[in-house]
């Protein structure tokens, strides 16, 4: 099966992830749309890769920021780079159309005002000006938070990524910095009505997005299976293991041949 390399930019304990395709044994351990099933989904992708690599089984130790770099390259395999959807106008009602490619967001998210100077250090950390060292969150900072209230959440995860410095002094930089050096894949976009001319934000979040389609996928593939077990009396743990864009390929020529 084939594997893809990526760099990590903001992961102190590895500097690149090597991926393999999806199956349909991975889209059974998806339930939700969080970042529990996010890590658990790249834990079951995640191949090993030497001693700079993140290996099998360390997807929380992954920073946030390169979490998303991931998820949007799953997307993309399994997808490509537009993103579709419809939304309901929330005056008249009637649907609106939304397409936009994730390299376009990506840039724009890129593109903010770089307020903060930043220096990056050869361990993965970063230092501003005023002499404060942090490092990026990762899936187990997140993990640890998960469940508290906002404000005690946002507070502990400060202690833990403010590695020199004051908390309640360099928070508010800090928490600049980190937007600025590697903002996440979530944002809010502006849509208007083609029919009444009403403008409304839409929330739109990468991993949640990847993931709920993932899940849609997933409650075909037990007409899948079955027609691939029909065509070709294959067993279900050969279907299932078998990668994603083969089995695609395979229910095409089906479809091709009896529609």
């Amino acid at each position: 099966m084939s594997t893809y390399r990526f760099p990590l930019h903001f992961t102190p304990v590895g500097k690149w992830a090597c991926l393999r395709e999806l199956c349909g044994q991975d889209l059974l351990s998806i339930h939700h749309t969080g970042t529990i099933d996010a890590i658990r989904l790249l834990d079951g992708l995640l191949v090993e890769g030497g001693e700079t690599g993140i290996g099998t089984g360390m997807a929380a130790a992954i920073a946030t920021a390169d979490r998303d770099q991931l998820l949007m390259a799953i997307y993309k395999q399994a997808f490509g780079d537009r993103v579709e959807t419809t939304i309901s106008c929330e005056v008249c009602g009637e649907p609106m159309d939304l397409s936009f490619t994730l390299d376009d967001l990506f840039h724009h998210l890129r593109a903010k005002d770089k307020a903060v100077t930043v220096r990056s250090n050869e361990d993965g950390t970063f230092r501003l000006p005023e002499g404060c060292r942090f490092r990026m969150p990762t899936g187990e900072d997140e993990r640890l938070v998960r469940g508290m209230p906002p404000d005690q959440a946002e507070q502990l995860l400060m202690e833990r990524c403010l590695l020199e410095g004051d908390p309640d002094k360099h928070k508010v930089s800090v928490q600049q910095a980190m937007d600025q050096i590697a903002p996440v894949f979530e944002t809010s976009l502006l849509v208007n009505c083609p029919e009444c001319g009403h403008s409304q934000q839409l929330y739109f979040d990468l991993q949640t997005y990847l993931l709920a389609n993932l899940e849609l996928e997933k409650e075909q593939l037990p007409l899948e299976v079955h027609r691939l077990t029909m065509a070709y009396g294959w067993s279900h743990q050969e279907i299932m293991s078998l990668p994603r864009s083969l089995r695609r390929r395979y229910l095409s020529l089906i479809l091709a041949e009896y529609g």
